[in-house]
């Protein structure tokens, strides 16, 4: 199956980075930084990630490879994922899609 769609390949990992980046992020959080089940983060922290990572991702790796592209689209890509992340994932864990582990002290 030798199916090509330049959209979807160009663009496809940079939206979903941000989603799945910030969902680790938050579980990092709520488990090795004891924190409880409405941990959330807020806009402000949501927003600083997609500047972070727009940065180090659109600016940085291209100075410092030539291998690797600038492209503006990526960043805004990398803001509706972040956006995306923060409409429909970025809620407690009593209501959202996947439940709190208990946490386990040593």
């Amino acid at each position: 199956m030798n199916i090509q769609i330049q959209v979807v390949d160009s663009y496809l990992d940079p939206l979903l980075f941000l989603p799945i980046l910030l969902q680790l992020m938050l579980f990092e959080r709520r488990y090795l930084f004891e924190k409880d089940a409405q941990y959330v983060f807020s806009w402000y922290q949501i927003l600083m990630v997609v500047f972070v990572v727009s940065i180090v991702c659109e600016v940085l790796f291209p100075l410092w490879n030539p291998a690797f592209t600038a492209d503006y689209i990526d960043a805004i890509c990398y803001l509706i994922g972040g956006v995306i992340f923060g409409v429909f994932f970025n809620t407690t864990s009593e209501s959202g899609l996947i439940p709190m582990l208990p946490i386990v002290k040593f």
